[in-house]
């Protein structure tokens, strides 16, 4: 479900963990995402027996990359998702209009919006009219710059939660319910990378 490397300690930097975006071409996708505005933190690089990939950063500092791989597809699993998986990715950024003029140039992704009430408008990234992604506007009292967050399917948010703080995660976002969505909770490790817990209210919730 995913990876980890050791990055090297310097003043203000904490863990994180990165998206990896399919794209046919990786070098274009690089090439998009300086011309857009953003920066090419690691430029297209190979991995041998794996493919080939590029970290990017958006003009706002949320950094992602773009892959292509070197293998055949994976089919999607049959049945419900197993907790435990990365189920949802999200955007919390300074600049919702920049950030999708930014991914609409390098990904081709399109735009819609959900009316969330008092909690405002939340953005949809799409491909070919599937929602892969989402985006919120960063609290104004947030202490980390915009980044990409992965959102993990559990069995019960309220029990991981609490689980996650006996384990030294600081809790940001105390388990709360998303109407006719869900219920998730938003925490940050014990060495600083922000994520999410979530459990669907639909007929596969674990």
């Amino acid at each position: 479900i995913g990876g980890m490397v050791a990055v090297e300690a310097a003043p203000g930097t904490t863990s994180r963990w990165i998206a990896y975006v399919t794209d046919d071409d990786v070098d274009a996708a690089a090439a998009r995402a300086a011309a857009a505005g953003g920066s090419v933190r690691i430029p297209p690089t190979p991995i041998p027996n794996v493919g080939r990939f590029a970290e990017l950063a958006d003009p706002q500092g949320a950094v992602i990359s773009a892959f292509v791989s070197s293998n055949p597809p994976m089919p999607d699993p049959a049945g419900p998702p197993p907790a435990g998986i990365v189920c949802w990715n999200e955007l919390l950024t300074t600049d919702p209009a920049g950030a999708v003029a930014f991914y609409q140039s390098v990904f081709g992704w399109g735009h819609g919006t959900m009316d969330m009430g008092p909690a405002g408008l939340y953005h949809l990234f799409k491909r070919e009219d599937k929602d892969v992604a989402g985006m919120m506007q960063m609290p104004p009292d947030a202490a980390a710059p915009p980044l990409w967050m992965p959102y993990f399917l559990v069995a019960d948010v309220d029990a991981s939660f609490a689980t996650a703080v006996s384990l030294g995660a600081m809790p940001f976002v105390k388990p709360a319910d998303i109407p006719e969505v869900g219920r998730f909770a938003v925490l940050g490790d014990p060495t600083g990378a922000s994520f999410a817990l979530f459990k669907d209210a639909g007929p596969h919730s674990t």
